[in-house]
C-alpha cells in the first residue's frame, strides 16, 4: 500500500533521528523513574536489590563471601566468622553474608558477577546448599526471583551458557540497564493495588540478620511443620537439572577466576534430618558431590561438622543469634580455618574463646567460656542443662554485659523461669582482698550467687530484675588464704526466676 498523501516514510537520516529521539526518551524516562522516591524506596525495601547495592558500595573488598538462602542469612554471623578467621590467618579478614530468600543456585550464579567485578575478588567463597534447592517443585517465584532483581547485563552470556532460557536472561539484563524495569512490579503494586514499599531492608552486619527467639514448644512445633512441608514437596519430586546446571556454572566461574570454593549444607534441627534420605535429595547431593569433585571442590555436610542444639533454632532451620554465634564459630574453627590455613594450630574444642582479659590488677577465677560443662562445676535440676549459655535462649530478653561468648544462666530454653536448679564450683583459694563478679537476673528470694567458706555462707549477691549483668564487688580481705566455693541458686519459678553469672575475678594486691 502506498503511503498516504502528504506523508513520507522515514528513511536514512530521518529514521536515525527518530530512533535517537525514541532512545533518548526511554533513557530520560528511565532516569526520572529510577531516581524517584518510589523507585528508591522499592530498591531499598527488598533484600534482592538492597544487598547488591550495599555490596557494590562497600569500600573494602571481601576476603570471604557466603552464598545461600535464608538459612545463610540467619545462620552465618559475619562478625563472628571474621573474628575467627582473622585470628586463624593472623590478619584482618572481611566477610560478607550474601544470602537471599530462596537463594538457589540460579541466584548464587548471579552473585558471581558482583564478586568478580570487585577490584580484588574474594579469596574464598562458601556456597551453602539446602535440600529443597534441587527438587522439581522448587517454587517458580523462588527460583526466578533473582532474574529481574539480581542479574546484571554483563552476565547474560553466562546465564544462557548455564541453561537459562534466553528470554529470562535478557529480562535480567534489561532490568539491570533500566531501573524502571527492575522496580516495575513494585510500581504496579503501588499504582493499582495501593501497596506501598515496605521499610528499608535490614542488612545487618555485612548481610547477616538476626532471627528472633521463641519458646521451646513453639520451636519444636515449627520444626515438625517444616519437616513435614519439605517432605511433602520432595517425596515425589524429580531432580531439578536446571539448578544443577547453575551450580556447575557457579563453581566453574569462580574456580576459573582463581577463587577458592567450598560447599557446605545448611543448618537444620533434628526433625529435618529424616528428609536427607529421600531419593531426590540423596540423588541431588550425589550429583552435587560429583560436580564439585570435578572442580576440586570439597562438600561438607552440616551434621558432620557444626551441629547446633535444637534450642538455638527459631524453627526447623533458621538459627537465633545465639545459635548463629555457635554455628559460625564451629564452622570457622572446624572447617574454614583448616581449609584456608592448613598450617595453623587446630582447635582443641574445649573453649569458645581464649580467657577474656581480666580487669587491671585482677586474676581470673571463672569465665564460663567452655564449650561443654566448665571443669570443677557440678549441676542439679533443670536450670543449667545448657551450661554455659551463649546468651539469651527461648523467650528470654537479650542478655547483655557478659564477656566473651558464654555465661552461667539458669534460664531454661524449655521451661523459662519455671525451671529450678543449683550449680556449685570447685574449690579455689582466695588470694586477693576483692572478689569481683558480673551478676544479673532476678532479685527475689530463692535466687543468688553465694560465696561459701568452710561450709558457711559469707557473701551473697542477686540480680536487679534485669538481663544486663552488672559488677558486684565483695571485700574478702579477712578471708585471704582460705579455700572457697561459689554456689549459684535458682529456687524461684515466677517472673525473673533466674540468675546470671560471669567473669569471676580476684582483684587487688595480694598480701
Amino acid at each position: 500500500m502506498p503511503p498516504a498523501e502528504g506523508r513520507r516514510p522515514l528513511t536514512g537520516r530521518g529514521l536515525a533521528v527518530a530512533l535517537v529521539v525514541m532512545l533518548a526518551t526511554v533513557v530520560v524516562a528511565n532516569r526520572v523513574v529510577g531516581q524517584s522516591d518510589l523507585a528508591q524506596a522499592i530498591l531499598a525495601s527488598e533484600r534482592y536489590t538492597a544487598l547488591p547495592r550495599a555490596f557494590e558500595a562497600a569500600p573494602d573488598d571481601p576476603d570471604v563471601a557466603f552464598l545461600g538462602d535464608s538459612r545463610c542469612i540467619h545462620g552465618v554471623a559475619s562478625d563472628v566468622v571474621a573474628d575467627e578467621l582473622s585470628r586463624a590467618l593472623g590478619r584482618r579478614v572481611t566477610v560478607w553474608n550474601l544470602g537471599v530468600p530462596g537463594g538457589p543456585p540460579i541466584a548464587q550464579l548471579g552473585w558471581t558477577g558482583y564478586l568478580l567485578d570487585r577490584e580484588r575478588p574474594p579469596a574464598a567463597v562458601v556456597v551453602m546448599l539446602s535440600e529443597y534447592m534441587f527438587g522439581s517443585k522448587l517454587e517458580p517465584t523462588m527460583s526466578r526471583e533473582s532474574i529481574p532483581s539480581l542479574w546484571q547485563w554483563d552476565d547474560v552470556p553466562t546465564a544462557i551458557a548455564a541453561g537459562m532460557p534466553v528470554e529470562d536472561a535478557l529480562r535480567g539484563g534489561v532490568s539491570d540497564l533500566f531501573t524502571a524495569q527492575r522496580v516495575r512490579r513494585g510500581v504496579l503494586a503501588k499504582l493499582f493495588d495501593g501497596v506501598a514499599p515496605g521499610p528499608p531492608e535490614d542488612l545487618g552486619d555485612h548481610g547477616y540478620r538476626r532471627a528472633g527467639r521463641v519458646d521451646a514448644a513453639t520451636q519444636k512445633a515449627r520444626a515438625r511443620g517444616r519437616a513435614a512441608g519439605y517432605h511433602a514437596e520432595l517425596v515425589d519430586a524429580e531432580l531439578n537439572e536446571e539448578q544443577l546446571g547453575y551450580f556447575d556454572a557457579t563453581l566453574a566461574r569462580l574456580t576459573g577466576a582463581g577463587v577458592r570454593v567450598i560447599v557446605v549444607t545448611t543448618p537444620k534441627s533434628t526433625p529435618l534430618f529424616a528428609n536427607l534420605s529421600l531419593p531426590v535429595v540423596a540423588e541431588a547431593f550425589r550429583r552435587v558431590r560429583d560436580i564439585a569433585a570435578s572442580y576440586g571442590v570439597e562438600v561438607v555436610a552440616y551434621r558432620d561438622t557444626a551441629v547446633v542444639d535444637d534450642a538455638y533454632f527459631s524453627d526447623g532451620d533458621h538459627l537465633t543469634r545465639e545459635g548463629a554465634v555457635r554455628y559460625s564459630t564451629l564452622l570457622s574453627r572446624r572447617v574454614l580455618a583448616p581449609w584456608l590455613a592448613p598450617d595453623a594450630p587446630r582447635w582443641a574444642g574445649r573453649r569458645w574463646t581464649d580467657p577474656p582479659e581480666p580487669d587491671a590488677g585482677c586474676e581470673l577465677v571463672f569465665d564460663f567460656e567452655e564449650v561443654d560443662r566448665p571443669p570443677g562445676w557440678g549441676f542439679e535440676g533443670e536450670s543449667f542443662r545448657r551450661a554455659p549459655s551463649p546468651g539469651a535462649v527461648g523467650t528470654q530478653q537479650d542478655v547483655t554485659g557478659f564477656r566473651g561468648r558464654g555465661l552461667l544462666s539458669s534460664f531454661s530454653a524449655e521451661k523459662g523461669d519455671a525451671a529450678t536448679g543449683e550449680a556449685g564450683s570447685g574449690r579455689f583459694t582466695i588470694t586477693r582482698p576483692e572478689l569481683r563478679l558480673l551478676v544479673g537476673g532476678g532479685k527475689a528470694d530463692g535466687l543468688g550467687v553465694a560465696l561459701i567458706v568452710e561450709g558457711k555462707l559469707v557473701r551473697e549477691a542477686r540480680g536487679a530484675d534485669s538481663e544486663a549483668l552488672g559488677v558486684v564487688s565483695w571485700d574478702v580481705r579477712e578471708l585471704v588464704g582460705q579455700s572457697a566455693t561459689l554456689h549459684v541458686i535458682d529456687h524461684r519459678k515466677g517472673d525473673w526466676g533466674h540468675i546470671l553469672l560471669d567473669q569471676v575475678e580476684l582483684c587487688g594486691e595480694a598480701p
